[in-house]
């Protein structure tokens, strides 16, 4: 259970740098249009 905990946690972490990441990358748009 430790090991999917933390799993789903790093999981969750890159999901929102990675968001962040497009987002500023994409001119803050609310959908990006690029790859």
């Amino acid at each position: 259970m430790i090991a999917t905990l933390t799993a789903f946690a790093a999981l969750a972490a890159w999901a929102v740098i990675a968001t962040i990441e497009m987002v500023a990358r994409d001119g803050y748009r609310a959908v990006p249009t690029r790859p």
